[in-house]
């Protein structure tokens, strides 16, 4: 198999999925995408960062906008002051049920360093110590508690609960840190129609969970402790032409992103194009940092049909979070895109200046960062298409 095909496979069928779902549920029709590169253009449907900047500043006055540059202040000083370095592969070991990752969504670490997968086919949780050993599984598929349809999102708060975000029931789940289940709720705003991106919560008995939103036409959305909506806020994917019919399914597809919590601002690093925008607490945009490179081209969409829709995410940001007191951004590059660079880690200062940017061949979707600065994703290797967790650290030099 091909590259290309790997790459639909593991990581952007599941991109292909929320097109296809949310163009069914609109239309009622069995519709699907169809692999038609080359017979309809490809076109991107966003704005330019200028063309884009200007409707930002004209909808939030008084927000502060960064472009970062190619380069960050530490490269462009010519100063090393952080590394990654490789720490654990987990594997197929033939004969090791336990070892086979299929759908993965997300990896994280919790504060022992034991490192969870969450696979959203097999309705699972598998742990594993710090070590890559095999511990248990959290949860199975099914309805009941403790039971998932669908788990994307995967999430340790302040007090080291495993808190279980099920797109397949539109409810989250709570395990203690043995991986007993506590307690759920169902959320009363569902995102039955588009695949959510990030979660967080604040500690005080919030949540905060993003999806683009046609009824608000927002991207982050406040929960309370029961799972009841609170009010919903956050810049969407900014199209070149008004939208009608399908073209929501663009507008879902280009507006999600990760969520981070820092010193009562919500942070959200928009999936694709590479966009951070900086909220407070309340969701007034604060700040916007538009992070110029060569490594993530826009999304493109085509139409393949009267109904039919394709969208393509060339390279997207997966993961968003704190350490040392930097934001750490990272973003999944492709294999057809580069050869060069599998994924890029970029470090920003709390004022969101981009420090420095870390380059890996290996082509990793990181998905989790612990305090110890473990970063933690899956990763494509060899030719068979194995796909292994991978930890690596962040060093300071």
């Amino acid at each position: 198999m091909t590259n290309n095909k790997k790459i639909v496979k593991y990581y952007l069928t599941p991109i292909l999925i929320i097109v296809v779902i949310t163009v069914s549920v609109l239309f009622a029709k069995n519709l699907r995408l169809k692999q038609t590169a080359g017979k309809s253009k490809w076109i991107t449907p966003i704005l330019n960062n200028r063309e884009t900047e200007k409707i930002i500043a004209k909808n939030n006055p008084g927000v502060e906008i960064i472009h970062t540059g190619e380069k960050g202040i530490w490269d462009k000083q010519g100063i090393k002051k952080v590394a990654l370095q490789h720490e654990l592969s987990i594997k197929y070991v033939e004969g090791d049920t336990n070892t086979i990752f299929y759908k993965v969504t997300e990896v994280k670490g919790d504060r022992d360093g034991n490192i969870y997968v969450s696979e959203f086919r097999d309705g699972r949780i598998r742990k594993f110590d710090r070590n890559g050993k095999y511990l248990s599984t959290i949860g199975r598929s099914g309805k009941g508690p403790g039971e998932f349809l669908g788990p994307l999102k995967i999430y340790f708060d302040k007090k080291g609960t495993l808190n279980v975000v099920d797109w397949g029931l539109s409810r989250v789940s709570f395990f203690n840190p043995s991986g007993e289940f506590i307690n759920s709720f169902n959320l009363s705003k569902t995102f039955a129609t588009t695949m959510f991106q990030g979660f967080i919560s604040d500690g005080n008995g919030s949540f905060y969970i993003s999806y683009y939103d046609r009824e608000t036409d927002k991207t982050i959305h406040k929960f309370n402790d029961k799972g009841k909506y609170i009010t919903s806020f956050g810049e969407p994917g900014i199209l070149k032409q008004p939208m009608k019919y399908i073209d929501f399914t663009i507008k879902s597809g280009i507006s999600k992103g990760e969520l981070l919590l820092v010193d009562n601002h919500i942070i959200y690093s928009q999936w694709n194009p590479y966009i951070i925008y900086i909220y407070n607490i309340d969701g007034y945009l604060e700040k916007v940092i538009f992070r110029e490179n060569s490594f993530m081209p826009p999304d493109k969409y085509q139409r393949t049909g009267k109904n039919n829709i394709e969208l393509r995410v060339p390279a997207f940001s997966g993961m968003i979070a704190i350490w040392n007191n930097m934001i750490v951004n990272c973003v999944y590059v492709p294999f057809y895109l580069s050869k060069k660079v599998g994924c890029v880690v970029d470090l920003f200062n709390l004022d969101g200046q981009l420090l420095t940017s870390l380059q890996l061949e290996n082509f990793i979707a990181f998905s989790g960062l612990n305090e110890s600065g473990k970063l933690y994703g899956n990763e494509i290797i060899g030719e068979y298409e194995d796909v292994q967790i991978v930890v690596y650290s962040l060093k300071t030099l």
